[in-house]
Formats: C-alpha cells, sequence, structure tokens
C-alpha cells in the first residue's frame, strides 16, 4: 500500500536507501573476496615458484598448494578468467620445475625420463586449454611446455630419441638425428633419417643431414636427390638478397656418389646467388673419386697440380700433395719441390708445421680443407722419402724433399689421430722424426697429444714424464707441463704439485692462449688457487646478464683466438674462475643455486673441455648424477664440437674422476664414430656431418 503522508514516504525511500546500500557493499565484498583469493593465490604461487632456483634442499618445494586458492574465484564470472589462466600457469610451471630440477636441481636420469612424460602432459593441457606461446603472471616469462625443446636445451638425448618419428620442426629433427649419431647408433640414425626423408623437408641444414646419413646407410639415390635440390637451390636462389655457397654440398654429393659408385649429378648450370666456394677441398676427393676413369683422373691430377702451383689456404697445400702423389703422380724431382713449397711471399704458412698445441686441432679437420686419411699421408711420405734418397748429396732438392715427407708423416699423423689408431698416429711421427730434425721435448710434446687425442691418456702420460724438459724454450717447456699435468691423474685429477708447476712456467710464456689453459689445469687440481668470488649465492641475482654473473670469455666465436700475456680477457678468466671457486666450495644446497644460476650463462665453453667439463662435474651435487648435469652443460655448446671430440671429452672426463662405466660407454662411442673419420670413402661425409 503506498504510503499517504510525507512522513511515511521518507521513512520507505530511508529504507530502500539502506537496503540499497547493503547490497551494494555485500555485492561488493562478494566481488573483492575472489580478486583477493587470486591476488593471494599467484603471490603465493610466485613465491614457491622463486624457491626453485634459491639455495634449498634436494626436494622440490611444493606449489601445488596455490591451487586451492583459484579454485573459488574461477566459479565466479569476473574472476574465472584469471583463476583458470592461473591455475593452468600453476600446473604448467609444476611441471617445468620437476623437469628442470631432474636435471639440475638433483640430476637424475630416472627422475628425467618421468619429468619429461609430464611436460608431455602440460603441453596437452596448452592444446586442449588457454593455447597459450608464454607464461609470465605467477614468475619470469617461459614459453609454453615443448618435449622436444625442452629436452634439447637440456641435452636429453633419451627423450629425443624416444619420440623420434613424431617431432614435426625441422630443427628438432635435425637434433634427433645428431643424439643418435652420439650415442654410436648407426643403425637408429638411419632408420629415422628414412622416416624424415619421406617428408621431403626443404629446411638446408635438416637435408643435408639427412643426405649424408642415407649415403652412409647405402641409400645411394635418394641421398644424392636431397643434396642435388640443395645444391642447385643454393646457386640459383636468394634469400632476402643473401646468398650461400654450394661448394660443400657439392663434395659431398662427390664423395657420396664415389661411395656408391655412380656419376655424380652435374655442376649447377649458373651461379647466380651462391657460388663453389671449396674448390681446394674437393681436389683430394677427386683424385679418389676419378681413380677409375683415366680421362677424367688425369684432369684430377692436372687440377690438383694447378692449385699447388699457387698460393693455397691454411692448411691445403699438405693434403693435395700428399694426394697427388699417392695416386701415382710421376714428375722431376725439381718439380716436385716447387709443388710442396709454400708460398710465403702470398702469406701462406710453411708446410711442415706441427701446429697448436691445442689438442683439439689434432682431432677435425676444419669444413673448407681437403681431407686425406692416415694411408694416403704415408704412402706419399714414402714415396718422397725414396725419390730423396735417390738424389745426390748436393742435389738443392733432397733437403726441401725431406722436409716435405716429415710433413706427410706428421699430417698422418693427425689423420690417424681423428681415427683413433694410437698406435698408426705414433708411428708416423717416428717415421718424421727419423728425417726431420726434431728436439726431444717436441717429439715428446707431439706423441702426448696424439696419444691422449686417440684415447691414450696413460700412454701420454708415460710419455711426458719420460722426457727432460730443463733447457728447452719457456712456451715449450710450459706446453708439455700442462699438458703432463692435466694427465697425470690417471683416474683422478691432476696432480697437485704437476698444475701448480706448469701453471708457474706457462705465466712467464708470452702465450695467453697457454697461461689460461694452465690455469684452468691449475684450477682443476687445487681448487684452492682461485679465491672464491666475495659473497654468497643468495646475494648474486640468477637472472642477471651473463657479463655480470658469469664473465663471458667470448669462445662462441671460433674466430677469437688468445694474443699476448698482456690479454685483457686474462683479467676477465680471472673473475670467471671466481664464480666457478665460490660454487665449488658451496654447500650442497648452495652449489644448486649456482647450478640454476649457471644453466642461464652457457654458450661459452672453452677448447680446454676436459678440465672444463671436471670441474663443472664437481658440482653436480652429493647425490646428483654427473652424467645428466653434463648434458645440460654442454647442450648449447655441442654444435661449436664435432661429435667425436664431444664423446672424447665426456670419456676423458669420466676417467679423470674414476667413473669406469660412463668412461667405457662414451669411448665405445667415441671409437664408434672415430671409424667413418678414419674411412677414406667415408672421411667426408662424416665432416660434413659433424661426425
Amino acid at each position: 500500500m503506498a504510503p499517504r503522508t510525507a512522513k511515511e514516504r521518507r521513512a520507505r525511500n530511508k529504507k530502500i536507501t539502506l537496503i540499497g546500500w547493503s547490497a551494494a557493499v555485500c555485492l561488493g565484498f562478494a566481488m573483492l573476496i575472489p580478486n583477493a583469493f587470486v591476488c593471494v593465490g599467484t603471490r603465493n604461487a610466485s613465491a614457491c615458484f622463486k624457491s626453485y632456483e634459491a639455495p634449498r634442499g634436494p626436494e622440490l618445494p611444493w606449489c601445488g598448494d596455490a591451487m586451492g586458492w583459484f579454485t573459488f574465484p574461477s566459479r565466479a564470472p569476473w574472476t574465472h578468467h584469471h583463476a583458470t589462466y592461473r591455475a593452468e600457469e600453476l600446473r604448467i610451471r609444476i611441471a617445468m620445475g620437476q623437469y628442470e630440477n631432474a636435471v639440475i636441481g638433483q640430476p637424475n636420469r630416472t627422475a628425467r625420463e618421468l619429468a619429461a612424460k609430464r611436460v608431455e602432459e602440460a603441453e596437452t593441457i596448452i592444446k586442449t586449454g588457454s593455447q597459450r606461446l608464454a607464461f609470465e603472471e605467477l614468475g619470469p616469462a617461459i614459453g609454453a611446455p615443448d618435449p622436444a625443446q625442452d629436452a634439447l636445451l637440456a641435452g636429453d638425448r633419451d627423450t629425443l630419441l624416444r619420440r623420434a618419428k613424431e617431432w614435426g620442426e625441422w630443427h628438432k629433427r635435425l637434433h634427433t638425428l645428431q643424439s643418435a649419431l652420439i650415442e654410436g647408433d648407426f643403425p637408429k640414425a638411419l632408420d629415422i633419417a628414412k622416416h624424415y626423408a619421406t617428408y621431403d623437408p626443404r629446411e638446408e641444414d635438416l637435408r643435408s643431414a639427412l643426405g649424408g646419413i642415407l649415403c652412409l646407410g647405402g641409400e645411394t639415390k635418394r641421398a644424392i636427390e636431397l643434396l642435388e635440390l640443395q645444391q642447385n637451390d643454393r646457386a640459383s636462389r636468394r634469400y632476402a638478397a643473401m646468398s650461400r655457397g654450394w661448394g660443400d654440398v657439392r663434395t659431398a654429393i662427390v664423395a657420396c656418389a664415389a661411395l656408391g659408385n655412380v656419376t655424380p649429378p652435374p655442376r649447377p648450370a649458373s651461379s647466380e646467388a651462391g657460388q663453389d666456394d671449396r674448390r681446394e677441398a674437393r681436389a683430394s676427393l677427386r683424385l679418389r673419386a676419378e681413380a677409375a676413369h683415366d680421362h677424367r683422373f688425369a684432369d684430377a691430377q692436372q687440377n690438383a697440380e694447378q692449385l699447388l702451383s699457387n698460393a693455397l689456404p691454411e692448411g691445403a697445400r699438405a693434403p693435395i700433395f700428399a694426394a697427388l702423389i699417392a695416386s701415382g703422380y710421376k714428375a722431376p724431382p725439381d718439380k716436385l719441390v716447387e709443388l710442396c713449397r709454400a708460398h710465403a711471399e702470398d702469406g701462406e704458412p710453411p708446410l711442415l708445421d706441427l701446429g697448436s698445441v691445442n689438442v683439439l686441432s689434432w682431432m677435425d679437420v676444419p669444413s673448407a680443407r681437403p681431407i686425406v686419411t692416415g694411408p694416403v699421408f704415408r704412402k706419399a711420405g714414402e714415396s718422397l722419402v725414396e725419390i730423396a734418397k735417390s738424389l745426390e748429396p748436393i742435389d738443392i732438392g733432397k733437403p726441401a724433399l725431406f722436409t716435405a715427407a716429415g710433413a706427410m708423416f706428421i699430417e698422418g699423423a693427425r689423420a690417424f689421430v681423428r681415427a683413433a689408431d694410437t698406435e698408426n698416429a705414433v708411428a708416423m711421427l717416428n717415421a718424421a722424426w727419423e728425417i726431420t730434425r726434431t728436439d726431444d721435448a717436441t717429439r715428446a710434446l707431439a706423441e702426448g697429444i696424439a696419444r691422449y687425442a686417440s684415447g691414450d691418456a696413460l700412454g701420454a702420460r708415460d710419455v711426458l714424464f719420460r722426457v727432460s724438459i730443463e733447457s728447452v724454450p719457456t712456451e715449450l717447456r710450459a706446453a708439455v707441463l700442462t699438458l703432463r699435468a692435466e694427465v697425470s691423474g690417471k683416474d683422478t685429477r691432476p696432480l697437485r704439485d704437476e698444475a701448480k708447476k706448469a701453471y708457474d712456467v706457462a705465466k712467464q710464456s708470452r702465450s695467453a692462449a697457454l697461461i689460461a689453459w694452465a690455469r684452468r689445469v691449475r684450477f682443476w687440481a687445487a681448487p684452492d688457487t682461485e679465491p672464491p668470488a666475495p659473497g654468497s649465492v643468495s646475494t648474486l641475482d640468477p637472472m642477471a646478464g651473463r657479463f655480470t654473473l658469469w664473465p663471458n670469455l667470448g669462445y662462441s666465436n671460433r674466430t677469437v683466438t688468445w694474443k699476448a700475456e698482456d690479454d685483457t680477457r686474462l683479467e676477465i678468466l680471472g673473475k670467471n674462475l671466481s664464480i666457478w671457486s665460490a660454487a665449488r666450495f658451496a654447500s650442497d644446497n648452495d652449489k644448486r643455486a649456482y647450478r640454476y644460476a649457471f644453466m642461464r650463462h652457457r654458450g661459452d665453453m672453452p677448447d680446454a673441455l676436459v678440465p672444463y667439463l671436471s670441474v663443472a662435474s664437481e658440482i653436480a651435487g652429493d647425490g646428483g648424477d654427473p652424467e645428466v648435469w653434463l648434458d645440460a652443460v654442454m647442450a648449447t655448446d655441442a654444435p661449436r664440437f664435432s661429435m667425436r671430440v664431444y664423446t672424447w671429452a665426456r670419456a676423458q672426463t669420466a676417467r679423470f674422476r674414476g667413473d669406469t662405466k660412463n668412461f667405457t660407454l662414451w669411448n665405445d662411442r667415441f671409437k664408434t664414430l672415430a671409424k667413418f673419420a678414419g674411412d677414406p670413402d667415408r672421411a667426408e661425409l662424416a665432416r660434413f656431418l659433424g661426425i
């Protein structure tokens, strides 16, 4: 009944106002409570995830309790979106955190396998849910779960190979093929390659890998089809106004055709884009491939002779000359002297060169250089020795031919090192010493490198400890002492006194490379020689740039080399090692935080691989599997090294920490891959594949 008086109307309006305000307040509280729940859940989850990378125990903190804060808000229309998205992100970050914990926090192969399956489940959640590409509401931005990409970054070959035929993106397929090769399982690599080839991929790097593997597996026709398309495409098309040379692909095609005993397809009719940029690398291959065809063989000999008559890039003359001599090439001694002469006036380095004391330089051949196997160098060296001996003592060409023969034997030793053939490598060095004037220290250093690089660390140790080096030049003495220190420990870390002595001598040299190498060996043997960085891991920002936390030395750029003893990077090396030192001396809980921080600073692995990896394995933590941890440590740097170097370094690292089981495993893989590099019919393709 409507009010009749003004007083009744005012009372009614007041009552309505009170009811309205009460309803508004209640509605406001009703809307605020779900939002408050979302805020609390977000705060708790963020704090929990942040603790993953902080100093903590082996158990991963459980962040799932935050899910309860999102359940109620997900039912309210005004908070449904925010709550469900955060709940989804919570599940994703938990799955990703468990995988990272199995790789970094508490490295364990079984846990890594289980966690990888949870990442696969998380990927399904995203694909059927929000389909987001990134998550950034509960912590630093991370990408959506991607089992293959995450496995790639963790060096998890098990996961890549378990689902090898399911991956779609080309780079995932490429890394899966490389994983099979690193495992030494060529039949598996061939099976996967056949599957990928059915899709006729157009991505260059994947197509190259498929062509190389199929050719090694006897699928010559299909392999050449893949490589020929790539060759012709590079020669005719530019992408974003850029072109890419096709010389490496042409070399692979010729090597594949020779292996399959078929005629290679023609060169591109025209090169409007990429050019044939590696003619020198193909000269020795042509001599072998055309041996059965008289006319083409004569052309190959003439081509090699023409190349040798002019200046050549570093490292090209010796293999081309060896291949020419071993092919039965006949010429007067004075002509041979002219062909083996390095054109120093044009900047070409000398033919006889013992090379770098860097062990890795004896294990790999740069992609632009010709490849010749050990038996070819041996045949060429023996032929030159016979010719030189037949000359009169006063003949001016006699010393030059002996020098050339010595160069053939030394290069042959390197070739046998690449094949992991220690016995023949040492025999070639001994043949070189018989005709070259080389001091005992240099001989011991060369033999030590040859033995160590081919897998015989104990043999290298024996040779280096027998030689007297008291009166040799400082740099040579430093190199001998440093290599001797590195292998001095048999199945343990280097002997402390040996490592300190090597560094003391290296500091007196003018080589920053030697100083850096010796300092790493000393740090490996005697951790206390490098003072830890001040402060604790708790004071370090794990998200800091690489130059802030782990100073970068620039190894990712292979063209950067060390200079003299005043190289400014030696100071940076000291800062870098101080972080490593802090990690080595830290408690297990702090080591875990350092491992997480290090994963953000990968990509700077030095050529002194064994000292580096040995130190890295020491921060795997109590109960952590160093093999799983080293898989992750090497993941981003692996493409910079050949697969043989990768497996060799892992084998030697396992040896020096006394892990016989993993040493045998990795050494077997190393020997398997070395067989490809030592096979004259397969060596070119092995290098093309990065083996």
